[in-house]
């Protein structure tokens, strides 16, 4: 008996929609079909108490584009308003099996006569989360877990977990309580931190300025200055993340990468072979030099690029519901599966298993 529950569980729409059309099913639960067999009764779904209950909204977006001619922009509101019009509403919920937003449709004697309306009063709509930006990829692998804690006995804790790591925002911390990633990663840049620091302290003896002769003793400084700062970046890359952190790293990032860089291309122009005037000048006027990048870099690049790609990325984004078109999910299905009250109970006492 075992085994034909989990067949029926596991079974897709074409069985469902093969049972509404024969006669040899106790309770099926599907979408609002329009064809069905007329041995079936329509019903809203049972809740938990009696008068709760649950329909699933499904609906289309309408879109028009903005950069089209006002003359354009006036025929789609008449095709709009004709589409939203009652009497319009009237003919697609006689007709097919959606539901209206006019809920004053369902109080019509005439509607009333080709569909039932007690089902439609009564039916208590559940919205999708809009906050999802792919709801059907979403939905596929929530059922997945939900389905392989169901039928494949996979455990109770790392069902919910799988399920939550769907939507979660996972970021690093220094502390231990999840992995020791985020604090193995922390003690790795500050021992580089503290090499490159300590470094600095050479630059201060004179027996060792011959080492540095390569760029000039300021350029070293601004070097290891950029080079600390960009690893300094991957402290604010844990933690909770947010959209002045973004700002702030992509800030940061530009000023050190100019930096850094900036003393080796300095290397680069007055060591170049051949006598050029504007090289020449740049030799005698390294600091203009380095306004020029850290004007360029960290401000042009910056203000042109990184607000808004940092705004694109955290900005909130959410999915509107069309109130001209459902599919009402009304029927019932009174199946149940093997009972795990005992993992329930497990997952929810705090010394039997890791807690959220």
């Amino acid at each position: 008996m075992d085994f034909v529950l989990y067949e029926i569980f596991q079974m897709k729409a074409n069985f469902v929609l093969d049972c509404l059309k024969n006669d040899n099913s106790l309770f099926i639960k599907f979408i609002n079909a329009k064809k069905t067999n007329t041995v079936y009764k329509k019903t809203i779904l049972p809740g938990v108490q009696e008068g709760i209950s649950g329909a699933t909204i499904l609906g289309y977006n309408i879109g028009v584009i903005k950069y089209i001619k006002e003359e354009k922009k006036n025929k789609l509101k008449s095709v709009l308003s004709y589409l939203c019009s009652k009497n319009m509403q009237r003919t697609i919920i006689m007709e097919k099996p959606i539901l209206s937003a006019i809920s004053s449709l369902y109080g019509e004697e005439e509607v009333c006569q080709k569909i039932d309306c007690e089902i439609y009063k009564n039916i208590q709509p559940v919205f999708r989360p809009t906050s999802i930006v792919d709801y059907d990829n979403y939905s596929n692998k929530y059922l997945n877990y939900f389905n392989g804690y169901l039928f494949k006995n996979d455990s109770l804790h790392d069902s919910i977990r799988n399920i939550i790591d769907i939507t979660k925002i996972h970021s690093i911390s220094i502390g231990t309580s999840e992995n020791i990633v985020g604090l193995f990663t922390a003690i790795s840049i500050f021992l580089i931190l503290a090499c490159i620091i300590v470094s600095f302290f050479f630059l201060l003896y004179k027996g060792f300025l011959d080492y540095f002769i390569f760029i000039p003793i300021d350029f070293w400084i601004m070097s290891m200055v950029g080079s600390v700062s960009f690893l300094s970046v991957c402290f604010l890359e844990m933690g909770t993340v947010t959209v002045l952190k973004c700002h702030f790293i992509q800030f940061i990032m530009s000023g050190s990468f100019t930096l850094t860089v900036v003393p080796i291309l300095y290397k680069l122009i007055i060591d170049y072979p051949k006598e050029i005037k504007f090289f020449k000048w740049i030799s005698y006027n390294r600091y203009y030099f380095l306004l020029f990048f850290i004007s360029n870099y960290v401000f042009i690049f910056y203000l042109g690029i990184n607000m808004e790609v940092c705004d694109k990325n955290w900005s909130k984004r959410t999915i509107n519901v069309n109130k001209i078109k459902y599919n009402i999910d009304i029927s019932i299905n009174t199946s149940s599966v093997t009972n795990r009250e005992e993992d329930f109970t497990n997952f929810n006492n705090p010394s039997n298993t890791t807690g959220y």
